[in-house]
C-alpha cells in the first residue's frame, strides 16, 4: 500500500508524513482483506489519538486562524469600495455601514448554501456558537471597526465563523490523501481517497471523495489529483477549461437567437410572438446540451477511451515512465506561463504490484543515501529483505 498528500502538508501542524509513519509502526505488518479497509484503518488510527496529536487548544487556535482569515478577507472588501478610484470622496459612516452589511450578508448567504460536514447538524452548529463565541466576537472586533458594523451584521460575522467549522466549503487547508495499493484477498489494485479538512471539537473532519476499482472489466484508469489540467488535456484531448469556455460561449450566444428570430417577424400576434420565443429557448438549451454530450462522446470514443485500454496493457516500467512524463508535462506548462511554477524539480516515481509490492522507480532523498547506510538498512529490515552485496561495498 502506497500513500500520497497533495493539498496541505500537515495536519494541525504535524506532517502527514510523521503520521502515516506512526501509524506505519503501530500496525507492525497488520493485514486486511481490503485496500478499502486498510484506507479507513488509516483514519481509526488518527481518529483514536486526535486527544494526543491535535490538543483541545491547537483545534481552538486553528479554528480561530480560519475564522480570522475570512473575516480580514470580507474587511479587504471593505476597504477596496472605500478606496476606489472611482469615488471621488470618502464614502460616509452610513455608506460604509450599509455596504458592509451588504457584503457579510451575501457571504453568510453563500457559506450557508453548503452542505454540514458529514455526522454534523444543527445542534452541532449551536455547540460550536456556545463554545467559540467569544473567540470570534474578540477576531471580530480586531478585525473591523465597530463603528461600521450594525447589530445584525455583528451577530451575522459570528454565524460566519460557526458556518466555517461545522459546514464544508472552499476556505479550509484541506489536504487530500490518496490511499493505492492491494488488500491481502484483492488480486486487482484500487485506488481510495479523502478530503481532510482538520480536526474540530475533537473530531476528525474528513470525508472519502473518491474510490476506483481496478476488475476484470475495468482494466486500467488515469487518476490525477491536485493540478490535474494538464494530464486531463492528455487524456481527453481537449483543455478543460478551454471546452467550459466555448459551451458557455455557445450558450451565450444561442441565448439571444430567440429574441432576434422574434424581432425579425414583427407582424406575428403578441401570444404567437411569445409561444415562438419559448419554443426557441426550448431547442437552443438543447442545442448547448447535446453539444455538451457530442464533445463528451467524442473525447470519450477517440481519447481517453483509448488511451485507458493502452494502460491496461503497459508493462509496470512504462506505466511508471507514463505517470512521470504527465507530471513533467504538467511542470514544463507551468514554466512557459504567466502562473507560479508550482509543479517541478525531481519526480518520485512508485509501483506498486501484488507480487513485488512497494517499489520505488526513483526517489528524491533529503540526505545521502551513501553517507546514511543506517537509513537505507532500517527500511530494507522493515521490508524484511537485506541490502545487496554490492551496496553493501558501497556503504562501507
Amino acid at each position: 500500500m502506497g500513500v500520497m498528500v497533495s493539498g496541505s502538508t500537515d495536519l494541525l501542524q504535524v506532517p502527514w508524513e510523521t503520521i502515516i509513519k506512526l501509524y506505519r509502526r503501530a500496525r507492525d505488518g497488520k493485514v486486511f482483506p481490503s485496500l478499502s479497509e486498510h484506507a479507513d484503518d488509516l483514519f481509526k488510527f488518527i481518529k483514536e489519538r486526535r486527544g494526543d496529536y491535535f490538543p483541545a487548544e491547537v483545534q481552538r487556535d486553528a479554528i480561530r486562524a480560519l475564522v480570522e482569515s475570512v473575516y480580514w478577507e470580507l474587511q479587504n472588501q471593505v476597504e477596496k469600495w472605500i478606496e476606489s478610484p472611482a469615488k471621488q470622496q470618502r464614502p460616509s459612516p452610513e455608506s460604509i455601514r450599509a455596504f458592509t452589511d451588504t457584503t457579510v450578508d451575501g457571504f453568510s448567504r453563500y457559506l450557508s448554501d453548503h452542505d454540514f460536514l458529514d455526522g454534523w447538524g444543527p445542534d452541532d452548529a449551536t455547540t460550536v456558537r456556545t463554545e467559540y463565541e467569544s473567540d470570534f466576537a474578540r477576531t471580530r472586533d480586531e478585525v473591523f471597526d465597530h463603528r461600521c458594523l450594525s447589530a445584525e451584521t455583528a451577530d451575522l460575522l459570528i454565524s460566519i465563523g460557526v458556518d466555517l467549522t461545522v459546514r464544508r466549503h472552499p476556505f479550509a487547508d484541506k489536504s487530500v490523501v490518496v490511499v493505492a495499493g492491494y488488500g491481502e484477498g484483492e488480486l486487482f489494485p484500487s485506488l481510495k481517497t479523502f478530503d481532510v479538512q482538520g480536526v474540530a471539537m475533537n473530531r476528525l473532519l474528513c470525508k472519502p471523495s473518491r474510490y476506483v476499482v481496478i476488475s476484470r472489466e475495468k482494466g486500467g484508469d488515469i487518476a490525477a489529483f491536485a493540478q490535474t489540467d494538464m494530464v486531463d488535456t492528455f487524456t481527453t484531448g481537449v483543455d478543460p477549461d478551454y471546452q467550459g469556455y466555448i459551451e458557455k460561449l455557445v450558450g451565450k450566444t444561442l441565448a439571444g437567437l430567440p429574441g432576434a428570430v422574434a424581432s425579425a417577424t414583427p407582424g406575428l400576434y403578441a401570444r404567437v410572438r411569445g409561444a415562438l420565443e419559448a419554443a426557441l429557448e426550448r431547442a437552443t438549451s438543447n442545442m448547448v446540451e447535446e453539444l455538451r454530450r457530442g464533445i463528451d462522446d467524442y473525447k470519450r470514443q477517440n481519447h481517453s477511451g483509448p488511451v485507458q485500454k493502452t494502460v491496461e496493457f503497459l508493462p509496470k516500467e512504462e506505466m511508471a515512465q507514463l505517470a512521470e512524463a504527465l507530471v513533467n508535462l504538467t511542470s514544463m506548462k507551468r514554466r512557459v506561463t504567466e502562473v507560479p511554477e508550482t509543479v517541478g524539480g525531481p519526480v518520485d516515481v512508485a509501483v506498486i504490484s501484488k507480487g513485488d509490492g512497494f517499489v520505488w522507480v526513483q526517489r528524491k532523498h533529503y540526505f545521502d543515501p551513501i553517507l546514511n547506510p543506517r537509513i537505507i538498512g532500517k527500511y530494507y529490515r522493515d521490508a524484511g529483505t537485506t541490502p545487496t552485496t554490492s551496496y553493501r561495498k558501497e556503504t562501507e
